[in-house]
């Protein structure tokens, strides 16, 4: 099983509590799930991204926090949709068999960064 969670539920925003509260129980509910349910042979992980380019972000990419967001990632872009594919495609495969508990993040190294 793969769930969505965000890298907000490791770096919260003012003013979004609720979303980081939710995000964050997703990936504890992944490892939760993951002893539960490993004996069985069902594997749960989660994929936490970053700045994805989406239709519902569309608005705040062309807006000045969007540009700042941009610049925070050292890849220096927002992702495309496609590009969480290959992490999704991986956690489905016989070669994750035994990543369980895990939450997986893409987003370019936002993560792995100080605030700049």
């Amino acid at each position: 099983m793969i769930l969505v969670t965000s890298i907000v539920a490791d770096l919260a925003v003012p003013g979004s509590s609720s979303y980081t509260a939710a995000k964050g129980g997703l990936a504890a509910l992944a490892r939760a799930l993951a002893a539960e349910l490993g004996g069985k042979g069902i594997t749960s992980n989660a994929l936490s991204p970053g700045f994805f380019a989406t239709e519902t972000n569309a608005q705040m990419i062309a807006s000045p926090m969007g540009e700042r967001q941009r610049q925070r990632c050292p890849a220096k872009r927002w992702a495309e949709p496609w590009e969480i594919a290959g992490a999704a495609v991986f956690l489905a495969s016989p070669a994750a068999s035994y990543v369980n508990g895990h939450t997986l993040t893409v987003d370019g190294g936002v993560s792995a960064t100080y605030l700049a």
